[in-house]
């Protein structure tokens, strides 16, 4: 028998508990008795673990914020998140539509944890859905004016427009420089 923390392989007759292999990074180990022959259990997806000799799946990590835990028997923290994504712990999975940043923000952070760690775009900017990192805000559309969360083609018309749209200029001025950010640049 092996004891917990520990496995036998495909091998039979074992006679002492140093017979047995160290369960390995990334798995535990509960003990088997001979007629069994046990094979390290992997930690489940969302989880990982960067040590050896565990004996109960509880011994596996919960992946922290910041990372993706997508495949079982992780030993390490390999997969971070990227820009304009976040990663909640225990993320089982890579880069969903619903961990993106909402509409009008966006991350250039590679480990953001929480839909928190999404800033508004800037005023004068304009940002989609995949804006962070490499893709950075866009400059606010001549003859509109961005004044803060602004999703790119997301446009207003003077009598409904609010900060997460482009903003046309008022009737008789033109912007003809991008980056506006209120109505007031707007040229006569």
């Amino acid at each position: 028998d092996c004891p917990p923390g520990r496995y036998s392989g495909k091998r039979l007759g074992l006679t002492a508990a140093s017979d047995c292999y160290e369960c390995p990074e990334g798995h535990y180990c509960t003990g088997a008795s001979e007629l069994v022959l046990m094979a390290p259990e992997p930690c489940p997806i969302g989880t990982y673990s960067d040590q050896v000799g565990n004996d109960d799946v509880s011994d596996c990590t919960q992946c922290p914020a910041g990372h993706s835990c997508d495949v079982p028997g992780l030993s390490w923290l390999a997969i971070r998140c990227v820009a304009a994504y976040y990663c909640p712990a225990g993320n089982s999975v890579r880069y969903t539509a619903s961990q993106r940043c909402a509409n009008g923000r966006y991350t250039d952070a590679l480990n953001a944890g929480a839909a928190t760690d999404c800033i508004d775009c800037p005023p004068g900017f304009q940002c989609d859905r995949d804006t962070g990192g490499d893709y950075t805000p866009q400059p606010c559309t001549p003859g509109y004016y961005c004044d803060g969360r602004v999703t790119t083609g997301n446009t207003g018309t003077l009598a409904t427009c609010n900060n997460a749209q482009l903003c046309p200029c008022p009737a008789g001025r033109f912007g003809h420089e991008s980056n506006l950010q209120s109505a007031d640049e707007c040229t006569e």
